[in-house]
């Protein structure tokens, strides 16, 4: 027996008048890469009003489509993917009605590799400009779908011609836990246990919990770092213990993965694994944040005691201007694609976000003003990345911009304020101007 058999598994909540039940299945349970599955997600609400269905965290995956259905009481969305590689992490979906956010993780389908398949991609446009006018840099990993293509959060790309049918590099996103660690102020945010919060056992058993936060004190969209680790008496292995992750409604959580361990008591194995999550407080306020616990099939759960938490809210009366809710540290890039058009075409203007925080949520920028086209906003993209237990990753803002005139088109810089929760204080990030030009 390994410790595999120490699964995160996620409890749902029981439905009621305000929860939701979620539930979400593969057809079929297993794909070659290249080739197709459905992911279904079903919700099951009455009263509570109707939800938005996101499929936040999918790593190597291609949407190429989504279908909803509904009716009263209840909400179906299929994601139509093409694997692109082997399926590993656990993927997310998140369901929200309103203000309240509801997080279900799926074990993903089995995708089979095919020797020799290569993904359809065609290298970057030399014409792609980044926000200062200069070519953009080459992103690891990253390729140009074919229109009707994104990545994963995304719907498919259908822009009104000009992109010959094909998006820059940027478009699959990613790449930001690549680097991460090499930025100067990196050690500063590893989260980092130097000793439990809580602990638990059941007498019968030998099964215990211990857990720990790395911060107890943050601000509104902070992360703070779960960690649970769960032992295991050898006689015990067989019955199946599963850790089960809190999911407390007025925080947001990533989840940043477990490793199993093994130790020796008087002269027998011991099973355990850690598991690790970050969560992103969505409201100030002195918490009792539960630490999990552990369910055998066949008897009674164990529940882990609550660890305290003070959430403090982002000093407002000292924000800049078109500050929005942005809470952590980050990089902006911004460009427009392509930069020579003919009249009737249509360019993206893609404004990208990369940093340390709750990336899901970041609230767009205030939209730049345009000379000579009509930006109309088009699509957010987001792609969940996490590294030493930082939780970060990339955001896209899309924009459509139709022309109103020949000629030069200008683009004002765009400005986006954010609060650094470690450094207490607010910072703004900018971009150049940038151009395009308009012919008959």
């Amino acid at each position: 027996m390994t410790v595999s058999t120490l699964l995160l598994a996620l409890v749902l909540q029981p439905v009621s008048a305000q929860v939701p039940r979620i539930e979400a299945g593969f057809r079929p349970a297993e794909v070659r890469v290249g080739g197709r599955v459905i992911l279904t997600v079903q919700v099951e609400g009455p009263g509570i009003g109707s939800p938005t269905i996101d499929l936040v965290h999918a790593p190597d995956v291609d949407l190429l489509d989504v279908v909803d259905r509904a009716r009263a009481g209840r909400w179906e969305r299929d994601f139509v993917l093409v694997p692109t590689g082997p399926a590993q992490d656990d993927w997310i979906v998140e369901v929200t009605f309103g203000t309240e956010v509801f997080v279900h993780e799926i074990a993903p389908p089995v995708v089979h590799v095919v020797a020799g398949w290569i993904r359809p991609d065609r290298p970057p446009r030399d014409d792609v400009r980044n926000a200062t006018g200069a070519a953009g840099p080459e992103r690891a990993g990253a390729g140009v779908p074919e229109t009707g293509s994104s990545g994963v959060a995304g719907q498919p790309f259908a822009p009104s011609g000009g992109l010959a049918g094909a998006l820059p590099g940027w478009a699959y996103g990613g790449g930001w836990a690549t680097n991460a660690h090499q930025d100067p102020w990196w050690a500063e945010l590893v989260p980092e246990v130097l000793a439990y919060d809580a602990a638990t056992a059941d007498p019968s058993t030998g099964v215990s919990l211990e857990a720990g936060l790395a911060r107890r004190r943050v601000y509104v969209g902070q992360q703070v770092t779960l960690l649970a680790t769960v032992s295991v008496p050898p006689g015990e292995v067989p019955h199946r213990p599963r850790y089960w992750a809190p999911s407390p409604r007025s925080f947001t959580r990533v989840p940043l993965g477990a490793q199993g361990h093994a130790t020796v008591q008087q002269g027998e194995l011991e099973y355990g694994a850690t598991f690790q999550s970050a969560y992103f407080p969505l409201q100030p306020g002195e918490w009792a944040f539960p630490s999990g616990g552990i369910h055998q099939p066949g008897r009674e759960a164990l529940a882990g005691p609550p660890i305290g938490l003070t959430v403090m809210p982002v000093p407002q009366a000292d924000a800049p201007e078109g500050y929005s809710g942005a809470v952590g540290r980050f990089q902006l890039s911004a460009g427009v694609e392509p930069v020579d058009l003919r009249w009737g075409q249509s360019a993206i203007l893609w404004i990208e976000v990369r940093g340390v925080g709750d990336i899901r949520h970041l609230p767009p920028p205030v939209p730049p003003r345009v000379y000579g086209a009509r930006p109309t906003p088009y699509r957010d993209r987001v792609f969940l990345e996490s590294r030493d237990g930082v939780a970060g990753g990339v955001k896209s803002f899309l924009y459509l911009l139709t022309p109103t005139e020949l000629g030069p088109v200008e683009i004002d810089p765009i400005i986006y304020p954010y609060f650094d929760p470690y450094l207490e204080g607010f910072a703004a990030l900018g971009s150049g101007p940038m151009t395009l030009e308009v012919r008959p």
